[in-house]
């Protein structure tokens, strides 16, 4: 099992026990609602995935061209020290051999809480995988709030927005 596996599973297993954090700030004054929306089980050529869904977006560029990810939201992962977890798509993950991710596009973008670093953990779209799994970037977005900001690493450059909230994932 990927760390990709493993953190995706621990935000869907999570998605209905979110509460959204204060999005001017990114901290205190929490207010408890529901999740954006329910993640959906899909099964693809086979394989179990999820189908993602909320507000948030991301742009990114890879080799002159510019790809769009949809579907998803932000979330706070405090317990694995992630200041921001944005999953975007469709996540199947593909045991041997196989099109990346079944063809459908997804997006994984990681933060963590103690500099402003992150991870690719994936990106994929139309069947291939644009560049490898868990590419590290630099990230800059507003000190406090990670809302929207820009990454860049070896070959990848994007943007992202999670249009009105990160949400908190209950980890308790």
């Amino acid at each position: 099992m990927t760390i990709r596996s493993v953190l995706t599973a621990s935000l869907i297993a999570s998605v209905l026990t979110i509460t959204v954090a204060e999005a001017a700030e990114g901290r205190g004054d929490n207010a408890t609602t529901k999740a954006p929306c329910v993640a959906k089980p899909v099964t693809v050529n086979g394989s179990v995935g999820t189908q993602l869904c909320g507000p948030a977006s991301a742009n990114v560029k890879v080799g002159g061209k510019t790809y769009s990810f949809k579907e998803g939201f932000c979330a706070h992962d405090l317990q694995n020290k992630l200041a921001l977890q944005l999953s975007l798509g469709t996540d199947v993950p593909v045991f041997g051999s196989g099109k990346p991710n079944h063809g459908r596009p997804f997006f994984e973008l990681s933060l963590t809480t103690t500099a402003q670093k992150g991870t690719l953990e994936s990106l994929d779209f139309a069947g291939r995988q644009l560049v490898p799994d868990d590419t590290p970037v630099s990230v800059s977005y507003k000190a406090g709030a990670a809302l929207k900001g820009t990454f860049e690493g070896k070959g990848v450059s994007g943007s992202w927005n999670c249009h009105g909230g990160i949400y908190k994932l209950n980890q308790a």
